[in-house]
C-alpha cells in the first residue's frame, strides 16, 4: 500500500515544523508527505528545508490570494503517487503510529469489502500547552497525557485501543483535519471543488460527492491519534454561503476539481 500524505499549510511554520517533526517519528516510514501550501512566504520554505532530507518531502505552493484550501489540496494531490491519500492539517500533530494506524485500517477495509474513507479524531490542545511543545518526542506517552491532562480536550481520542467500528453516511463531525480516501475515490468525484473560497465546508461537499459515489464514512476512534495544537479561529465570514453551496443539489463530479488544473506542482518554493 503506498501512502501519501497532505498536510495543509499557510504561514504557521512553527506548527508545521511540530507536525512534520511527527512525522519523522514514525513507526513506519514509508510514505511520501506533500506540503500544501496556500501562499505562504518565506519562514514556511525554511521549515520544509528542514525535512527535505529526513523525509520524503514535497512542497506544493500557489500563490496567496485568499484561503483556497480545497486548490491547495489539489494541487497537492497532483503530485501525489499513493494508492491512499491521506489530509492532515498543519496544525495537527499525528501520533508515532498514525502512518502504520492508516495501513491498518485501510487493510481491514480491504478485507471485509468495504468501500470507505476513514475519518479521524483529534483530541485539542490549549494555548497554555500548545505554546510549550518544543518537538514531538514524547508527547504521545501516558505520563506526558497525565501532566497536561488539564490542558486537553477530548482525551479519550488519545487512547489507542481498537474500537469496534462500521460504516455509515452521518454527517455530523466531519473533519477535514484529519481524512483518508483511496486515491481512486478521490478521482473518481474530481477531487475537491474549487468553488469553496474562504473557511468551511469543502470538506463536507467532497463527503456528500463520495457518498454518490458509494463511498461510506468509517469512523476511527482509538487509531489515527492526532493532537489539534490551539489558534485563534479563521475568518468564517464565507461560512454560511459555503455550506448552502454544500447541501445543495450537486454532481457527484466537482466541476472546478483536479482534471480542471493541469500538472501545477513544484518540488520547492518560488524565489521570494
Amino acid at each position: 500500500m503506498k501512502l501519501s500524505v497532505i498536510v495543509s499549510t499557510y504561514n504557521a511554520p512553527k506548527y508545521l515544523d511540530l507536525v512534520l517533526d511527527g512525522l519523522t517519528r514514525q513507526t513506519d516510514s514509508d510514505f511520501e508527505c506533500i506540503v500544501a501550501d496556500d501562499g505562504s512566504g518565506q519562514e514556511t520554505e525554511e521549515t520544509v528545508g528542514k525535512f527535505i532530507k529526513k523525509i520524503n518531502l514535497i512542497h506544493s505552493w500557489q500563490e496567496d490570494d485568499g484561503f483556497r484550501l480545497a486548490a491547495s489540496r489539489n494541487r497537492a494531490l497532483t503530485t501525489a503517487s499513493g494508492d491512499v491519500i491521506a489530509m492532515l492539517d498543519g496544525d495537527c500533530i499525528p501520533s508515532p503510529f498514525y502512518i502504520e494506524d492508516i495501513k491498518e485500517m485501510m487493510k481491514r477495509c480491504v478485507d471485509r469489502g468495504w468501500n470507505c474513507y476513514l475519518q479521524g479524531h483529534r483530541v485539542i490542545l490549549d494555548d497554555h500547552v500548545s505554546s510549550r511543545i518544543e518537538d514531538a518526542d514524547g508527547i504521545f506517552e501516558s505520563r506526558w497525557l497525565a501532566r497536561n491532562a488539564n490542558h486537553l480536550s477530548n482525551i479519550k481520542n488519545a487512547i489507542r485501543f481498537r474500537f469496534p467500528t462500521r460504516p455509515h453516511e452521518e454527517l455530523r463531525g466531519i473533519r477535514g483535519c484529519s481524512m483518508i480516501f483511496r486515491r481512486e475515490a478521490l478521482h473518481k468525484v474530481n477531487g475537491f471543488d474549487e468553488s469553496f473560497e474562504g473557511w468551511g465546508h469543502e470538506d463536507k461537499d467532497i463527503v456528500l460527492r463520495l457518498q454518490k459515489a458509494g463511498v461510506k464514512r468509517l469512523d476511527v476512534r482509538g487509531r489515527i491519534v492526532i493532537y489539534h495544537l490551539y489558534h485563534e479561529e479563521q475568518d468564517r465570514s464565507a461560512e454560511e454561503e459555503n455550506r448552502e453551496l454544500a447541501l445543495s443539489s450537486r454532481s457527484m463530479v466537482a466541476e472546478n476539481g483536479i482534471r480542471k488544473l493541469g500538472v501545477i506542482t513544484r518540488s520547492q518554493t518560488p524565489q521570494q
